[in-house]
């Protein structure tokens, strides 16, 4: 079993994803997927024989050059744009969690200052008059 299909009252092509299907897996890097997408050129464009609609997207030639994924550079395979999808939406939260970590550090250590303003204040106001 192999391929895409089509399931009974589906809006949408089911293309194979078994686990058991798969062989030689890889893992990959979310974050660098993540910045190669930001990189990638994406537009809004009408194929020449279809100028009656828009679409948005990348060009599959630059599809290729940022992933080097697919058979060839004249079409983007869906299973190949959701998987850079995932992967990216992955490097995304990596970084949301970095910058999360940074901001309560960040936090900390503006809480710890203000302590210290606080008791230097404190000490102020105690002081005696100068002569």
């Amino acid at each position: 079993n192999h391929g895409v299909i089509l399931l009974p009252n589906a809006t949408a092509w089911t293309a194979l994803s078994d686990r058991d299907a798969k062989t030689d897996y890889q893992p990959v890097r979310p974050r660098e997927i993540l910045f190669k997408l930001a990189a990638m050129p994406v537009t809004s464009w009408q194929y020449k024989h279809d100028p009656g609609r828009r679409y948005i997207g990348p060009t599959a030639q630059d599809f290729m050059v940022a992933f080097r994924l697919g058979d060839n550079d004249k079409g983007i395979n869906t299973l190949d744009a959701d998987g850079v999808a995932f992967a990216a939406i992955q490097g995304l939260v990596e970084e949301l969690k970095d910058r999360d970590a940074e901001i309560s550090a960040l936090k900390a250590r503006n809480d710890e200052l203000s302590r210290k303003i606080e008791t230097i204040n404190e000490r102020l106001d105690n002081m005696p008059p100068a002569p």
